[in-house]
């Protein structure tokens, strides 16, 4: 019997113990305040845009990762930045596939030149929450009429995150 009751306070230490060493890191309840500042601004033909929270998806497809970074503004405009892999680098934004400008208008712009340079990018060890930092530019051009073009200038991003909160 008394072995039994040792056994059994082992057992409850042995799991406790485990449970308090454990620390959840990217979940849902991870609060912002460990992300810092969320931000992004950025001009488009000298007109300032900036935005709290700025969101990214991620895509894995059979190991290749996509990023696509959105920024809605509130007056119903669009940016979209895409880039592939997990590495800080730079990554040129020329075509569709690489990124957007949605006017306010309705007028949709893709990039024709241009470049968006990953200064930080980061995932918590189960690979569920993902933050990136860095810099962005590029001129685009109208897909409904190509002398359309504009001048997206000025571009930071700081901790854009996979989360909405």
């Amino acid at each position: 019997m008394r072995i039994d009751l040792y056994l059994r306070a082992s057992v409850i230490l042995l799991c406790a113990s485990l449970l308090a060493s454990c620390v959840q890191f990217g979940d849902d309840t991870t609060g912002p305040e460990e992300l810092g500042t969320r931000t992004a601004s950025f001009k488009v033909d000298g007109k300032l845009y900036t935005k709290d929270k700025p969101y990214m998806a991620i895509y894995d497809d059979n190991g290749e990762i996509s990023n696509w970074i959105i920024i809605e503004s509130s007056d119903g405009s669009e940016l979209q930045l895409k880039w592939e892999g997990t590495s800080p680098g730079t990554y040129q934004l020329k075509g569709f596939s690489t990124g957007s400008w949605d006017s306010p208008d309705g007028e949709h712009y893709n990039p024709i030149s241009g470049e968006l340079v990953i200064t930080s990018y980061r995932a918590d060890p189960d690979n569920v929450s993902y933050v990136a930092s860095g810099t962005f530019r590029f001129v685009g051009e109208s897909i409904e009429n190509s002398a359309h073009k504009i001048q997206v200038t000025d571009g930071v991003l700081t901790n854009a995150a996979n989360r909405l909160d």
